[in-house]
């Protein structure tokens, strides 16, 4: 005999006192098979009466009222949830039920916030987390008696957000991750994101607005929704909350194309601003203008290269970016030339050779924040490239030292050297050799370089075109092959009864390059 159809109000004394039917010995219910018999759980005789609703949720025993261990009530008796197979989806659940964010919530296991004493009521729970109460969920009652490791399972949820409200999340740093934008009040991933938009987001978070760094990478993110939107922010440099931003609207979907999510990277407030180039690039100390410590111009703001995976394809790229000889630079690792005071805006690079643009390499944008300025690179680079008529740009670099060789100098000589409109005094050193020192100011371009050497009455001059940069600190290896280049642009002169040819060549003597006169 079976019974099916049991209709009971709860204020029976047996079950036979309810609405049922029963079938007769020898036959079956068709309807109800024979491998699902109903089952009960029953909670011991001292169970407590609870005046709460069905269903109710609630977090107890955390330090806030966002987490907690979490506790339903069934038939007006609170019970707790066994941790087997408790995950996000039905933490997000009772978050939701709860009046918090519907998503980033985090389940906790192994009775973090205790055990309680009520009895465990639920188990195997497998929400999609689209359920309005945690009862919605597919269940394993069994999962009780089989497989609950008599452990309460937790939540901590998120507050609603404050609206166009923004955080930066996804990595240990607080100013480096993922963006998320608050709409409706639930955050979202952000899957367009212009520059502009991200200097608004430092600002409006407390970090500087300037040396801001935009990047598009694959974060671990919780399952939140993704947030499509044209974004423009005007004067974002002056405004300082995503509010006073305009949103094209273009819907919310699951996740973002590719499954990237954008984010920033915000330099502290008190980051000083620079009236430099994005993308630029340039050497400091260095023992001279060809060699020292590389820094790059991101967003306004100087910061330096992190060493990880500098190597010479890369400080190949730095040389020809600032005008000097393209190939043979050497890399510098462990802050070599000193080590930088601004933020570390590049690391992993990973040049082809034959980008203009350090910016244009690809590089490990995460990575850089986790480098330190012990770890600054630097770069020693060749020369400049000779006078020739394909390269006709450049800049001339004060400091440097050129000797000139010929074989008439005297003590009592008065040489100038000028550098198109700067002129410097030429140095007396032998009767085959003067020095002329780079003045310290610089014109763009080629310069023509003239000597002037004024003997008693007489004054005499010789004219050439310079470009070539020179570099104090030639390693040992550096010879003739890798320097020596003649100029295009060589001229002659008279000096008494001699005719000499005056060009750049670059030539090694000592630890200096020689602009040579000879006959």
């Amino acid at each position: 005999m079976s019974a099916h159809d049991v209709n009971c109000t709860g204020n029976e004394d047996t079950i036979f006192q309810c609405p049922l039917h029963l079938s007769p010995k020898g036959t079956s219910y068709t309807q109800c098979s024979s491998q699902w018999p109903a089952g009960i759980i029953c909670q011991t005789a001292d169970t407590l009466y609870a005046n709460c609703s069905h269903g109710e949720v609630r977090l107890v025993d955390g330090p806030s009222p966002l987490e907690g261990r979490v506790e339903v009530c069934i038939h007006n008796t609170w019970g707790t949830v066994c941790d087997s197979g408790w995950d996000t989806m039905d933490a997000n659940v009772i978050c939701h039920q709860l009046g918090h964010q519907k998503y980033g919530a985090k389940p906790v296991y192994w009775s973090a916030y205790g055990k309680g004493s009520y009895p465990l009521s639920l188990a195997g729970l497998a929400c999609n987390g689209e359920e309005s109460n945690l009862l919605n969920c597919s269940r394993n009652y069994y999962s009780l008696l089989l497989s609950c490791n008599r452990e309460a399972a937790g939540a901590k949820c998120e507050r609603l957000c404050d609206e166009l409200s923004v955080r930066i999340i996804g990595t240990p740093y607080a100013n480096m991750g993922r963006v998320d934008l608050c709409r409706n009040r639930i955050w979202h991933r952000v899957c367009s994101f212009p520059h502009e938009a991200g200097s608004v987001v430092c600002r409006q978070l407390g970090y500087s607005p300037h040396g801001v760094v935009v990047i598009k990478e694959r974060f671990s993110a919780p399952l939140i929704p993704s947030y499509r939107a044209n974004i423009y922010c005007p004067s974002s440099k002056n405004i300082s909350s995503m509010e006073e931003c305009e949103f094209a609207e273009a819907g919310d979907v699951q996740a973002c194309i590719g499954d990237t999510d954008y984010g920033v990277i915000c330099q502290g407030a008190d980051t000083v601003y620079s009236n430099c180039s994005h993308g630029e690039v340039r050497l400091t100390g260095g023992r001279t203008l060809t060699q020292g410590r590389i820094e790059i111009c991101i967003d306004g703001v100087w910061g330096t290269v992190c060493d990880r995976g500098w190597d010479t394809i890369d400080a190949n790229i730095v040389c020809a970016q600032l005008g000097l000889y393209p190939s043979g630079a050497r890399p510098r690792y462990g802050a070599f030339y000193g080590q930088g005071s601004g933020p570390i805006f590049l690391s992993g690079l990973k040049c082809t050779g034959t980008e203009s643009n350090l910016l244009n390499c690809s590089r490990d944008v995460l990575d850089a924040e986790y480098c330190r300025h012990y770890e600054d690179a630097g770069v020693a680079c060749q020369g400049s490239y000779p006078v020739i008529p394909s390269r006709r740009f450049g800049s001339i670099f004060g400091g440097e030292l050129l000797f000139v060789s010929g074989p008439i100098f005297e003590l009592n000589d008065i040489t100038k050297c000028q550098f198109g409109t700067l002129a410097t005094d030429g140095v007396y050193l032998t009767e085959t050799q003067c020095l002329c020192v780079v003045p310290p100011a610089h014109d763009i371009g080629l310069t023509d370089l003239r000597i002037t050497i004024k003997r008693s009455e007489a004054t005499l001059s010789g004219i050439t075109q310079y470009r070539y940069m020179a570099d104090l600190e030639l390693d040992s290896w550096v010879g003739l092959d890798d320097v020596g280049v003649e100029s295009d642009y060589g001229k002659e002169f008279q000096v008494g009864l001699h005719y000499f040819f005056f060009s750049c060549l670059g030539s090694y003597l000592g630890s200096s390059f020689v602009l040579s006169i000879w006959n």
